[in-house]
């Protein structure tokens, strides 16, 4: 008689399954319409990308020691200082209609960079600075049907309405990237770019996120490199002549540091404006005062917002270099960070593990790395194709073990975790002791007594062999 006994020792374990492709916040909306596909240069984080080599002269230019200055408010009129009852809204306010609107035509100063009317305007539309204004009086018209984006820069309605005269306009298709306006093209901002997708509106500090960059200004403004208009994508006008490198051009981006620490005892909604600018930052879209940045009135706006603002100096940030997201120079679209590399598995040996799993979507951009990370211990393991080995483990400690994806704009989202415990293969087990064998009607009941080793994996079963 002879006992045989069989074990098994996992050798890989399957990881959970995650989306292929990057993992990328809901486009912004207003009125049933996104404000751009997600993977568009508004609405992508820029909190990993590499720092602008001329970000310390660009902010010391805009201002080390200016502060933060919300250009909204949470007050629809000014208590009465022009014409009594005119009513002036601060901020940049904007109106949407359906395609039932009727088109009405528009008289622009600067009709060769401008897109022709008609636009669908209504006569209430309202004005920045309220209808007695003399300042920028953009107007912002979203034609929610066909997710056309309506604006004018210096409008002023004739006949009451029934055609408008601007000095310049330009419509955009909110549901694509593009193609960007035409180079060296104005539009109703000075950096040729829409104005409506980086305003801070309430309804997106509600939901509990700002999901896009926010347009801002500035008062010195690079404009002119090598008898050429300087500006960087996606902006596609330059503001003024200045040739000083020192200053930012338009279409600059800059980010809120990492490093700063939004104080606890701030407002949510101060929080919620701050969390948005390290994570999207803020795009240099216009020249005017330094560090006012741009939104929609909204009397829900708690008063402590706009004191909490002011007390973040320009030091606080950094310019962020672009360049790597730009896939066509001619659309908004983005490079995105890859997505999670699925069917994570590992083969464990003595001191190692050999990680294999498929690549994610790249983003837009060639995946420069995979990265196996390990805990408790922090190990990590890299290559740019699977497989990935780590070694110098110790034999006996489970691990929990992930692999992320990066290219030029930083890290994308790690993979479902597998468990994996290091040790040396496992051998046959022990030889049991026989105990008794007791006959019965057409069978025996045997008893041993189990083998000392387990040939390091637990013994999975017994198997009893009787011959002849």
């Amino acid at each position: 008689m002879t006992i045989m006994v069989a074990n098994f020792r996992a050798c890989f374990a399957l990881a959970l399954l995650c989306a292929a492709l990057p993992s990328m916040a809901a486009p912004p909306m207003v009125g049933g319409c996104q404000v751009y596909p997600a993977n568009n240069y508004w609405n992508t984080p820029i909190d990993q990308l590499q720092v602008h080599p001329s970000s310390a002269a660009w902010v010391n230019t805009i201002g080390l020691t200016g502060r933060l200055h919300a250009d909204w408010g949470n007050k629809l009129n000014d208590g009465g200082v022009p014409p009594i009852n005119e009513i002036v809204s601060y901020g940049i306010p904007f109106i949407t209609v359906t395609g039932s609107q009727p088109g009405v035509p528009i008289v622009f100063d600067v009709s060769s960079e401008s897109d022709a009317g008609p636009y669908p305007i209504p006569s209430t539309a309202p004005i920045e600075g309220g209808p007695g204004s003399t300042g920028d009086r953009h107007v912002l018209v979203i034609e929610t049907t066909n997710c056309i984006l309506y604006e004018l820069d210096a409008g002023a309605p004739v006949s009451g309405g029934a055609s408008w005269t601007a000095y310049s306009g330009a419509k955009f298709d909110l549901k694509t990237n593009g193609p960007l306006r035409p180079a060296d093209f104005t539009s109703a901002d000075a950096a040729g770019l829409p104005i409506f997708p980086g305003l801070v509106r309430w309804e997106e500090i509600a939901a509990g996120e700002i999901a896009h960059a926010i347009r801002f200004t500035a008062n010195l403004i690079w404009g002119r490199e090598a008898g050429n208009y300087k500006y960087l994508w996606p902006a596609r006008h330059y503001s003024g002549f200045n040739t000083t490198a020192t200053r930012p051009p338009m279409g600059a981006r800059f980010r809120l540091k990492s490093s700063f620490v939004i104080p606890a005892n701030f407002d949510p909604a101060t929080k919620v404006i701050l969390r948005a600018m390290q994570k999207y930052g803020l795009v240099l879209a216009d020249g005017g005062s330094d560090w006012f940045f741009q939104g929609v009135s909204n009397t829900s706006f708690p008063d402590a917002v706009f004191s909490e603002l002011t007390t973040v100096a320009g030091s606080n940030f950094e310019a962020v270099d672009t360049l790597p997201l730009q896939i066509d120079v001619n659309s908004g679209v983005a490079v995105q960070l890859p997505g999670a590399p699925t069917n994570l598995a590992a083969t464990a040996s003595s001191g190692q593990a050999v990680f294999t799993f498929t690549a994610p979507a790249d983003g837009g951009s060639p995946i420069t790395a995979h990265t196996v990370t390990c805990n408790p211990g922090a190990r990590t393991g890299a290559a740019t194709v699977s497989p990935i080995t780590i070694t110098g483990l110790t034999d006996g400690v489970a691990l929990t073990c992930s692999v992320t994806a990066a290219n030029v704009t930083g890290v994308g989202t790690p993979s479902g975790a597998i468990s994996v415990t290091p040790g040396p293969p496992a051998t046959a087990p022990g030889t049991p002791a026989i105990g008794t064998a007791t006959p019965g009607n057409g069978q025996a009941m045997i008893t041993f007594t189990p083998p000392a080793s387990d040939g390091g994996s637990p013994i999975t079963g017994y198997t009893a062999t009787c011959n002849p």
